[in-house]
């Protein structure tokens, strides 16, 4: 293993890292035909040869992140920028785990694609589907409900008297009442949450809950959750889902817009 690097050497890794420069700032204008073709030059040209593994990896992700940003400006990701993200990716070396990896990128690609009205198919969903009806999605969750906590409030009363130097001997009685003092959210059945293109399914190991996109009147997503507000139920439904709840809420949107 060789310590110190050539002039030679260090010329060619100075024009690599220019080179992966370049890439990267045309990437950054670069319409989906042409990202393709300045990856696909850039990888025959063998510019980047001069580098080491680590950090052409590092330089590549930077490039790819650069394009994807690019085509994600919009929040939408059409078939034609997919495929030319995958083309950057497969030719800078990114790999599905390393987008996987960066969260934020991953969950801002599939909300663009869902945006763009592109829905996932499940092949063989759990849920027994109407006629012409699609399984987009199917994810573990949990229902839940709204328990009152409460507390034993009290005081008590009777007379003391001395019985010895020092010594008092109470008699008595407790009397009070239980008072909520708050709420706190259990877990009330868990199964799976499925979405169609006509609804929303919960199938639990006790209950099931049925809400078609036309009795859907809104919906609140939190961090682990989403509630239903539906035109047929006082209560509105709250399920614990472990699916990011931001692709979530994309995806009905775009089902319920594909529905109408």
């Amino acid at each position: 293993m060789k310590l110190f690097k050539s002039a030679e050497e260090k010329q060619a890794i100075a024009e690599a890292e220019s080179a992966f420069a370049e890439l990267t700032a045309a990437l950054g204008a670069a319409s989906a035909e042409e990202a393709t073709q300045l990856v696909a030059d850039f990888e025959a040209s063998g510019r980047a040869a001069a580098l080491g593994d680590r950090d052409r990896t590092k330089l590549g992700e930077a490039a790819f992140r650069k394009y994807a940003d690019s085509a994600l400006a919009d929040d939408h990701l059409t078939a034609e920028e997919e495929e030319a993200l995958d083309a950057v990716a497969g030719a800078l070396g990114v790999s599905q785990a390393d987008m996987e990896r960066n969260a934020d990128l991953f969950v801002r690609l599939q909300i663009a694609k869902l945006n763009d009205g592109r829905l996932p198919v499940v092949e063989q969903p759990r849920l027994i589907a109407k006629k012409g009806e699609i399984v987009h999605l199917e994810t573990a969750a949990a229902l839940m409900k709204e328990v009152a906590v409460r507390e034993w409030r009290g005081a008590s009363q009777g007379l003391s008297f001395r019985v010895a130097k020092g010594v008092r001997y109470r008699v008595g009685a407790t009397r009070g009442h239980l008072v909520t003092v708050g709420t706190q959210l259990q877990v009330a059945d868990t199964g799976f949450l499925a979405v169609t293109s006509s609804r929303v399914a919960y199938l639990g190991d006790r209950k099931t809950l049925d809400m078609p996109y036309a009795r859907l009147m809104g919906m609140h997503l939190y961090a682990d959750a989403i509630q239903f507000s539906l035109s047929n139920r006082q209560t509105a439904p709250l399920v614990r889902v472990t699916i990011n709840t931001d692709v979530l809420g994309a995806l009905l949107n775009a089902a319920i817009s594909a529905a109408s």
